[in-house]
């Protein structure tokens, strides 16, 4: 790791220079491919005033992908948050590859939620999805890299907007009252069927031979009409509608966050 962090220094205009932006956490990345790819990263960075981070891990710690990249993005060594990120509002993104889930996972924070769309995100998992399958995870991350820049140039959508997280969370004593109230409401139900059910005046028996008749001579069939409709849903990249939808979700720091992930 040494050697490789020499490397990389030496490819930053000075030592002090270079910030470390590429994890590579289950050794996916040759020295070369880490080289490129901390390139590809400090002209971003340059270029729109946004952090990209690239991250991969064999050992998610019992996370899902996506609860690892918003906490590797979120959380300094110390414990303090607010470690990757430019400017006040800690603007930028975050990629992970995990190869403990299977799963490739984007973390979004700050000025650049709104670039990354539902439908976009989708999208760019649709590009980079086959690079991860086929073992080539530096040219998925690369992709990665390459798509984000795409939609900052192509700018925020005019439709879009942020889908806010649900989060209602019960109280000890708000447990409690929902446990009775379900409780009651089931065994108010099994009385009720017992009561419907239960013959009390005397013991019925159904007259089989003055009551029950065998018809054979007519049979008609009835044929109720139906009707199904179908529609058709575009698939992501595919030139579909994009709704302008960002999904928010908040990570254990408390942070709200875009973003999502996809198996591979």
């Amino acid at each position: 790791m040494l050697a490789v962090m020499a490397l990389l220094a030496l490819c930053a205009p000075t030592a002090l220079a270079y910030e470390q932006r590429v994890f590579d956490q289950a050794a996916l990345f040759s020295t070369e491919q880490m080289i490129a790819l901390e390139e590809q990263i400090d002209a971003l960075r340059a270029a729109w005033d946004m952090d990209f981070v690239i991250v991969t891990t064999n050992d998610a710690g019992g996370k899902t992908a996506l609860a690892y990249a918003d906490d590797f993005y979120d959380y300094a060594p110390d414990g303090s948050v607010g470690y990757f990120g430019h400017g006040e509002g800690d603007d930028g993104c975050l990629f992970l590859i995990d190869m403990d889930n299977r799963e490739l996972a984007i973390s979004t924070y700050g000025a650049l939620m709104p670039y990354l769309t539902d439908y976009r995100r989708e999208a760019l998992f649709d590009d980079i999805y086959g690079y991860a399958a086929d073992g080539d995870y530096a040219q998925c991350a690369s992709a990665f890299l390459s798509g984000m820049e795409g939609y900052l140039q192509a700018g925020v959508p005019d439709n879009q907007y942020y889908a806010e997280p649900e989060e209602k969370e019960l109280t000890a004593a708000e447990g409690g009252i929902a446990a009775l109230v379900a409780a009651a409401a089931s065994l108010f139900n099994q009385g009720r069927i017992r009561r419907k059910y239960n013959l009390k005046e005397r013991r019925y028996s159904y007259n089989l031979t003055n009551y029950a008749r065998l018809n054979m001579l007519n049979n008609t069939d009835t044929h109720l009409r139906t009707s199904t409709s179908r529609q058709r849903i575009a698939e992501p990249g595919g030139g579909g509608f994009d709704s302008g939808r960002t999904s928010t979700h908040r990570s254990s720091s408390g942070r709200i966050h875009g973003g999502g992930s996809r198996r591979f």
